[in-house]
């Protein structure tokens, strides 16, 4: 009885063919001369129903101790329609699935698909890449007749991490361009060595678009120092609670992404965002009036003002004060604020908007004019007001190193 040699951690799957006829070849030795050659721990053989393969695959198995029956019942998974490429890669699949239950930490599991007809090759590579198996061997050798010569057998491996990568990149950037930003990160996780550019893109994106500066700079620093620190900038402006210009630019550029990928009610809601955020910039900037770092106001700093405002909040008896969109309007109005009384301070127009904004709680859905035409008021009052710096949105993930 043979004895495979030293045994390795790994698993081995191999399809099994009746063989062509050579002058200086043998199926069956060359497939055990496979067998010896990846020595595995435990391999299972998946020919077809017919019978040559069937006695083809006894030849095969016959005295390896670690040869896996499928059952006491039946030695093989076989496979019935060799000639027909979906039952074939069903079969395999079924094949793999079983396969890795039987891992253990640090195992690989081999597909050999060298055997077969070219339906059962084609398949069984097929299977493996759709499991995620990234051993796949071939079996090369000195040939003749257009077969491998028996003795002359070696084991030739096939990277599939290329194919991974590439596959999985393609599915990221998709992700990436219609905003599932996390969701692309997550895919491009088992490449983000390679990959670290894109991964990196994709993490900083995710949290730029939720306004978590801080780690939006974490990731950028790992490409680009200038985002890095306009993202820092940020952090810093959001923690010590400035309003800052460039968070006010980043509102109104996620509620112009929103828009374009037709997610109109996050375009609303961020376009009524930026107005309230805007009113918090004009404030600091024209009267110096600046929210705590909690977003709070002190009450005699608006009081400071003189703007008639306090019996507004008499009735509250807080120490501190929430000012909203409308009580920032008000204030900007009763100022009177020129020009950020012509947009923020207008009662009937901050009426409108609070109207308009009512639709985003309900079960309505904004249409997309109207979403338009909202963000294109509040973009243009907001630009004639304030000089904006300008980021990068990128629209698609970087491609470097997707062939190393």
């Amino acid at each position: 009885m043979p004895e495979t040699e030293t045994e390795t951690k790994n698993l081995l799957i191999l399809t099994v063919g009746t063989g062509t006829a050579g002058k200086y070849s043998n199926l069956a030795e060359g497939l055990r001369r496979t067998v010896e050659l990846l020595h595995p721990r435990r391999f299972w053989l998946v020919p077809s129903l017919s019978e040559d393969s069937q006695i083809m695959a006894d030849l095969v198995s016959e005295g390896f101790k670690n040869f896996a029956a499928l059952s006491p019942e039946a030695r093989y998974r076989a496979i019935a329609d060799p000639d027909n490429l979906e039952v074939c890669r069903e079969t395999l699949r079924a094949a793999i699935a079983a396969a890795r239950k039987e891992l253990r930490p640090s195992e690989r599991l081999l597909i050999n698909p060298t055997s077969g007809t070219k339906q059962m090759t084609a398949a069984a590579t097929l299977a493996a890449l759709d499991e995620n198996i990234g051993d796949i061997v071939f079996t090369v050798g000195e040939r003749a007749d257009g077969v491998v010569k028996t003795g002359t057998e070696r084991i030739m491996p096939f990277d599939a991490s290329a194919y991974f990568r590439e596959r999985d990149f393609k599915t990221a950037s998709e992700l990436f361009a219609s905003g599932g930003f996390y969701a692309a990160a997550r895919i491009l996780e088992p490449h983000k060595t390679v990959l670290l550019h894109a991964q990196a893109t994709a993490l900083m994106c995710h949290h730029w678009q939720r306004f978590d500066y801080e780690k939006a700079a974490g990731h950028a620093s790992r490409f680009d120092e200038q985002l890095r620190r306009a993202f820092a900038a940020r952090a810093r402006a959001v923690k010590e609670g400035k309003p800052d210009a460039g968070v006010l630019a980043d509102i109104l550029s996620w509620a112009k992404f929103a828009f374009d990928r037709q997610d109109y009610d996050e375009s609303v809601r961020l376009s009524y965002k930026a107005i309230e955020y805007a009113a918090k910039c004009r404030l600091a900037e024209k009267f110096n009036l600046f929210p705590e770092a909690s977003g709070f106001y002190e009450p005699e700093k608006v009081y400071a003002l003189h703007c008639d405002f306090e019996a507004q909040f008499e009735a509250f008896a807080r120490p501190k004060l929430v000012l909203g969109q409308q009580n920032l309007m008000i204030i900007l109005e009763t100022l009177g604020d020129e020009p950020g009384t012509s947009w923020l301070g207008n009662r009937k127009s901050t009426a409108c908007a609070r109207t308009r904004n009512e639709n985003t709680h309900s079960i309505r859905p904004i249409g997309e004019a109207e979403a338009q035409a909202i963000l294109a008021r509040v973009s243009s009052a907001v630009n004639a007001i304030f000089t904006l710096p300008s980021l990068f949105i990128p629209g698609r993930l970087p491609a470097e190193a997707i062939h190393q």
